[in-house]
């Protein structure tokens, strides 16, 4: 089963057996969904965040964040944070292990607020658009949970692929699709006030 190889590390430095299934079964291994259970994205096609069922996700999506006891009983946040404390717990020394169980309990203890925690203790992690090399693999960034720790919702392009976008229900959440929703009201006409309308017909709506 494919299923059971996707959230493993590769047992040795030339063992990529967890990165191939990866790849090779990104359906299986959530690589297509940004609330994916498996953390590790190491081996996920770059394609993934374009795929229609990725996209999909990040319009059901809020620009809002629970605070860390909320999180603690969130399904996503507790399997991210196992996984983890699981990982530092695997035999033999590879690149970031040192790391792991700082991250989990920062993730665990603060939330979306975490970054700002494992900094003031002067160790680094990386942003939200990525893990930075002191890991040997990536894993998916927290956007999805913590859109405005992640600036989300700064006015910006969106910083990370897994920035929610819920342009058709909440768009008063999300200051960069407010912005987009300006720029495009010479090329397209929505009626704000019953917007849930335009989705019942467009499946998909591209904004470049």
């Amino acid at each position: 089963d494919a299923r059971s190889w996707c959230g493993l590390l590769s047992a040795t430095s030339t063992d990529h057996r967890a990165f191939r299934v990866r790849m090779l079964c990104p359906q299986t291994c959530g690589c297509d969904a940004p609330d994916s259970e498996q953390l590790l994205t190491s081996g996920c096609p770059s394609s993934c965040p374009t795929v229609l069922s990725f996209r999909l996700k990040l319009r059901q999506g809020s620009c809002t964040e629970d605070v860390p006891s909320r999180l603690r009983k969130e399904p996503l946040w507790i399997s991210w944070v196992g996984q983890l404390r699981r990982m530092a717990l695997v035999q033999g020394d590879f690149q970031g292990k040192s790391k792991l169980t700082n991250l989990a309990d920062a993730m665990w203890d603060w939330g979306c607020g975490f970054g700002a925690n494992l900094t003031a203790q002067n160790i680094t992690w990386g942003s939200c658009r990525e893990w930075n090399s002191d890991f040997a693999w990536n894993f998916r960034t927290p956007a999805y949970l913590c859109p405005i720790s992640c600036l989300c919702t700064g006015g910006g392009p969106p910083p990370a692929d897994s920035c929610p976008q819920p342009l058709e229900y909440h768009p008063e959440r999300c200051p960069f699709w407010q912005a987009v929703l300006r720029r495009i009201t010479g090329t397209i006409s929505v009626d704000v006030q019953n917007h849930r309308n335009l989705i019942e017909n467009v499946t998909l709506l591209t904004i470049f």
